[in-house]
């Protein structure tokens, strides 16, 4: 699934995997590293497998491993398959850093609004990060599930409720 979310007058875009209709895996950045149409909002994440030659300096010789590579494909409007590739490396690499530790959480099962809470205790003094957070956690709301959460609410001790990605006192 693809979000797109703006944040200081930054366009973003979130890439999001899905497994069994939850999230799986989060891929995000500034929207001009991702060059998809705006009426793109779905496709395939696919895991690749590529060759590298790396300089091993204990052997001191030139190796070949494989190495993951994440693409992104859709469909366009002629019914042609449009494949992206690098979605794991054209986005910032700290960006990407996070996402896969937040990829990590979602992964091994971790309820969402578990990863949210997890995400938004997060403080990393650098503005352009914080804003990206705050667009993830909007990202992952758009996931959750209309529910009843058991924690009080934080001005009244009411009851509180998901519905539709937010949080509303039920008193």
């Amino acid at each position: 699934k693809i979000v797109r979310f703006s944040n200081k007058g930054e366009k973003w875009i979130a890439a999001v995997g899905l497994y069994e209709s939850k999230p799986y895996e989060i891929f995000s950045g500034l929207s001009e590293k991702l060059n998809i149409p705006n009426s793109i909002d779905e496709g395939y994440i696919v895991r690749n497998k590529i060759d590298k030659t790396i300089f091993d300096d204990d052997e001191g010789i030139e190796k070949t491993i494989k190495v993951s590579r994440y693409d992104f494909e859709y469909d366009n409007s002629k019914g042609e398959t449009i494949i992206v590739e690098g979605l794991s490396t054209i986005f910032n690499e700290e960006f990407w850093n996070y996402g896969k530790l937040i990829s990590g959480l979602l992964r091994h099962g971790m309820p969402i609004n578990y990863v949210i809470k997890v995400i938004s205790t997060l403080d990393f003094g650098k503005e352009t990060i914080n804003s990206w957070k705050n667009g993830i956690i909007r990202t992952l709301k758009t996931f959750t599930k209309d529910e009843d959460l058991h924690e009080p609410c934080p001005k009244c001790g009411g009851h509180l409720r998901r519905e539709s990605g937010c949080i509303q006192c039920m008193d």
